[in-house]
């Protein structure tokens, strides 16, 4: 039981129970139709204004950069790069946090030997260039795989000192040749997406550990030491610098069972 009262103005009918609380509203197919299309048409300014903060953020992104801004701290990096064809390194510090470095100490000494006294880490890219990268192309390795803010922490050869004379010994572990890694997956993708010629990327980890002893550590403690920071599964210890990604590993043949 509900009273209709009609308004010849808005061409809709508003519904009142007995008790005079609104309950609904009734609206001609005109005035729906003017709704539905103001409601449609707030929506699409919404979307517009989402789509255009979109695009001031892509544009305020970029890997263009200036030469002057680059040939200051990475003009070693740029001659290692152009014209380089095959397997490339870049070096990039810091890897690990200084907190990781302090855990993996302890648990060095504890477990390897209690004459390490101490571990730093870098980053090793190894990239598979196929085709010789020019100068505008260098710049843009350099702008992918350097800190935002810190692109003078790319460098073409190590940061790494080693004596070993005093005790110090590299080692470096990384991903077996046997497979690819999803992150060199992921980058090898963005480097296409750049115009850039590079088939495979990896990034291992090497470690410079110093040590009390002037011998340094035994190969029972690199090889302890080595099963600490990787996974024999997917991991191996590079023992040189890579120069091809082709693995050595012959596949068993295949036997056929009656």
């Amino acid at each position: 039981s509900s009273l209709q009262v009609s308004s010849s103005s808005s061409s809709s009918s508003v519904a009142f129970s007995r008790t005079g609380r609104r309950r609904h509203t009734i609206c001609s197919p005109q005035e729906k139709e003017k709704r539905r299309a103001l409601f449609l048409g707030c929506k699409s300014d919404k979307a517009e204004e989402r789509r255009s903060r979109s695009r001031v953020k892509l544009r305020s992104v970029s890997f263009d950069k200036q030469e002057s801004e680059l040939e200051g701290s990475n003009a070693d990096v740029v001659d290692g790069l152009v014209g380089a064809k095959g397997v490339v390194q870049l070096y990039r510090t810091p890897h690990l946090s200084a907190d990781a470095l302090q855990a993996l100490l302890v648990r060095a000494q504890l477990e390897v030997s209690a004459d390490i006294k101490a571990v730093d880490a870098e980053a090793c890219f190894n990239l598979e260039v196929t085709q010789a990268l020019d100068l505008e192309e260098s710049y843009k390795v350099i702008w992918l795989l350097g800190e935002t803010f810190e692109l003078d922490k790319l460098t073409s050869s190590s940061s790494f000192q080693i004596d070993a004379d005093v005790g110090d010994c590299l080692i470096e572990v990384g991903p077996r040749m046997s497979f690819s890694t999803p992150w060199s997956s992921n980058a090898c993708s963005i480097f296409k997406s750049c115009g850039l010629d590079i088939t495979r990327a990896e990034r291992s980890t090497r470690y410079k550990l110093s040590v009390s002893r002037p011998d340094g550590l035994t190969s029972e403690e690199k090889e302890k030491f080595s099963k600490l920071v990787h996974d024999r599964m997917t991991m191996q210890v590079y023992e040189k610098s890579l120069t091809s990604f082709t693995s050595d590993v012959v596949p068993a043949p295949v036997i056929s069972i009656p």
